[in-house]
C-alpha cells in the first residue's frame, strides 16, 4: 500500500483485492494478537490516535510486516525529536484532510459559508523503525558504560539533558551523543 504509483485509494483497493484473491478476508482477524499490543494506532510524537481509513492501513502494515508497536511518527517529527529513520526503512502512506480555501473557489466558498478540504498524503514509519530518540536511565547507563549514580551526577552537573514524561526520566540520545563527543574532544 502507498506505493506512490496511484492514488492512496487505488492502492488500498488493490491491496484488499489481492488479499481476497489469496483467500484472506482482511476484515477477519488473521493476525496473532500476542505479537503486539492491541488498540488504535497512535502518533508517537503527539499520542493522538489515527482515525478513519488510516487505522485499517496502519493495522494492515503492522501485522503484515510484524512491527512490534502501534506508534507511528512522521519523518519530520522524528527529526525534530532528534531521531532518524533506520536506513532502508520505508514509511506507510496515510492520508489526512487539510482545511483550505482555494483561490479559484474563495467566492463560491464564501457564498456557501463553507471551507473546502484537501486530502493530503504523508508517509509514516513505525516508531520501532526509528533510531531511538530518547532512552530511559538504565539504557543510558548501558550506552555510556556507567552506573546510575554517575549518570545522575552528570545530569545534576548539566552535562546530560533530561526530559520528564510523567514520572519517567528520559534522556535524549542526541544529548548523550553530544556528551560523548565532548569527552572525545577533551
Amino acid at each position: 500500500m502507498g506505493t506512490g504509483n496511484g492514488s492512496l485509494y487505488d492502492d488500498v483497493t488493490q491491496h484488499i483485492i489481492a488479499q481476497l484473491e489469496e483467500g484472506r478476508l482482511p476484515w477477519v482477524q488473521p493476525w496473532d494478537t500476542s505479537l503486539t499490543a492491541t488498540g488504535l494506532p497512535r502518533n508517537g510524537a503527539t499520542g493522538r490516535c489515527y482515525s478513519g481509513i488510516n487505522i485499517l492501513i496502519l493495522w494492515d502494515r503492522l501485522f503484515e510486516r510484524g512491527f512490534g508497536a502501534q506508534r507511528w511518527i512522521t519523518y519530520r517529527q522524528a527529526q525534530a525529536l532528534g531521531g532518524n529513520v533506520r536506513k532502508g526503512e520505508a514509511g506507510t502512506t496515510v492520508c489526512y484532510a487539510d482545511r483550505f480555501t482555494p483561490k479559484d473557489e474563495q467566492q463560491k466558498a464564501r457564498d456557501e459559508q463553507r471551507e473546502a478540504r484537501q486530502v493530503k498524503e504523508t508517509a509514516l514509519p513505525p516508531e520501532d523503525r526509528i533510531e531511538p530518540i530518547t532512552v530511559r536511565v538504565p539504557d543510558a547507563c548501558r550506552m555510556l558504560g556507567i552506573g546510575r549514580s554517575k549518570l545522575y551526577e552528570l545530569i545534576a552537573e548539566g552535562e546530560i539533558p533530561t526530559l520528564k514524561l510523567g514520572s519517567s526520566t528520559l534522556l535524549p540520545v542526541a544529548g548523550i551523543k553530544a556528551f560523548v563527543a565532548r569527552l572525545g574532544e577533551g
